[in-house]
């Protein structure tokens, strides 16, 4: 153990009992949850955003992250009238393919040559929570897909595969009121219809 002699100050006015101090203005940002915050703002068009979350990077702009990314919004899902999320990213990304037909009742995709499975997708940043079956999008605000290894970001997918992460983020209340039905029509004897209906309450929404 070593003692160092440490020299004492001169006392200062301000350092008498009761003495008050001003401090400097402290700003304080709140953040929700993984996967739930405030998502990246979209491009022109509303299509693509312009980053997604990057496992323990955060909410990143694709500017900023050294991977190969791409974040799908909801209206993309609604101008494509897709049935499930491997259908929006056979559609969109040219570096996925259908791995098994589209008559099967659940998803497998390639990325890049490698497979994934529909279990393999993560929710909000979480694997295991999604359905064996196919996702239905229309509860989704965003999909996500980050190419390559990701197991550091996001840990390692039920299956151990190395294609990629695909991560679907769940839709939240905006700060307006939103009111929506949709009706869809494939064939006479198959219909259906999708009610979206969001709120925020309370003086502070």
């Amino acid at each position: 153990m070593f003692l160092l002699p440490i020299a004492a100050s001169p006392a200062r006015a301000e350092d008498a009992p009761g003495a008050s101090v001003q401090l400097d203005t402290l700003s304080v940002e709140s953040r929700g949850p993984a996967g739930t915050g405030d998502l990246p703002p979209s491009f022109a068009g509303g299509q693509v955003a312009r980053g997604g979350r990057i496992g323990l990077l955060g909410n990143r702009d694709y500017m900023q992250t050294p991977f190969s990314t791409a974040s799908y919004t909801e209206k993309t899902i609604r101008d494509r009238q897709v049935i499930s999320v491997g259908d929006l990213l056979t559609r969109t990304d040219p570096s996925v393919r259908a791995a098994i037909g589209s008559g099967n009742r659940y998803d497998a995709v390639t990325i890049r040559g490698f497979r994934i499975e529909n279990r393999e997708f993560a929710l909000n940043e979480l694997y295991g929570l999604v359905p064996d079956y196919r996702i239905d999008p229309a509860p989704l605000e965003r999909v996500e897909i980050l190419k390559g290894p990701a197991a550091f970001l996001f840990g390692v997918p039920l299956n151990g595969g190395i294609a990629g992460t695909v991560n679907v983020v769940t839709k939240r209340a905006g700060d307006e009121p939103l009111n929506r039905v949709t009706v869809d029509y494939a064939a006479p004897t198959r219909g259906g219809a999708e009610i979206d209906v969001a709120r925020r309450y309370g003086d502070a929404k």
